[in-house]
């Protein structure tokens, strides 16, 4: 996982960084297979709604987790380690939106082909938001990312401010999404009984290990996104 390989040279004296993101992959890995296993079956058989819960959970839980851990890591290096990482994030980033596409393409069908209404319930609301954004962090990324030089559009004095808030937006989106995959459970198509329970605990347990990580001040490279009183630092600019 990058947050780890990332933090294991610069942190000796933090460990517990690394063990967070070992413990963050972990249980990402866990979420995401139990998804996937409970619905196969569904999707195996034709049902197009499986699907959506088998791309969603592996594009949030699974691609975008680690694509904020990636861009996490990223800032504890500099050059071309740096730019390889932010490459890496960035192309996370972008499996994910193709596969919650595709998750959201699978609601909307079904919903057309079964003759109900869309957006109605909070889950579809909440939903239809978290994607939207999503949508919107890709076109923050592709401006922000210094290597395609579309941030050089911007005023100089703007290139933080817009870096820090793609990065708020995106852990903002993250948890929105963690928020949508638990008021929808159980679900007689998804996961019922127990199952789901402990399921949703670890959904929980996910949101509050990477904003434990994301919160740490114990290296001056962690990004305080869950802060919005810090201001941006001007090395940004130049780096990323």
């Amino acid at each position: 996982m990058a947050f780890v390989r990332n933090h294991s040279n610069t942190v000796s004296s933090n460990g517990h960084v690394g063990a967070l993101g070992m413990y963050i992959q972990s249980l990402s890995i866990v979420l995401c297979v139990t998804m996937f296993v409970a619905v196969l079956p569904s999707a195996y058989a034709g049902v197009l709604f499986a699907w959506h819960p088998i791309c969603m959970s592996v594009g949030y839980l699974g691609l975008m987790c680690e694509g904020i851990s990636t861009a996490c890591g990223a800032r504890e290096t500099d050059g071309v380690v740096r730019v390889q990482a932010l490459s890496t994030h960035m192309w996370l980033q972008v499996s994910s939106t193709i596969l919650t596409s595709l998750g959201f393409a699978a609601i909307y069908v079904n919903k057309v082909i079964h003759g109900k209404s869309h957006f109605t319930s909070l889950h579809g609301k909440l939903g239809s938001i978290t994607y939207s954004l999503s949508l919107f962090l890709i076109v923050l990324g592709v401006c922000s990312f210094k290597r395609l030089k579309l941030i050089d559009r911007f005023p100089s004095a703007c290139h933080p401010w817009l870096k820090w808030f793609h990065r708020l937006l995106g852990v903002t989106t993250w948890c929105l999404s963690l928020l949508v995959m638990e008021i929808i459970l159980p679900h007689p198509a998804v996961l019922q009984g127990i199952v789901a329970h402990v399921w949703r605990l670890g959904v929980v347990c996910l949101g509050a290990l990477m904003l434990l990580a994301l919160g740490r001040r114990t290296t001056s490279a962690l990004p305080r996104v869950v802060d919005f009183t810090m201001v941006p630092r001007e090395r940004e600019s130049k780096v990323h």
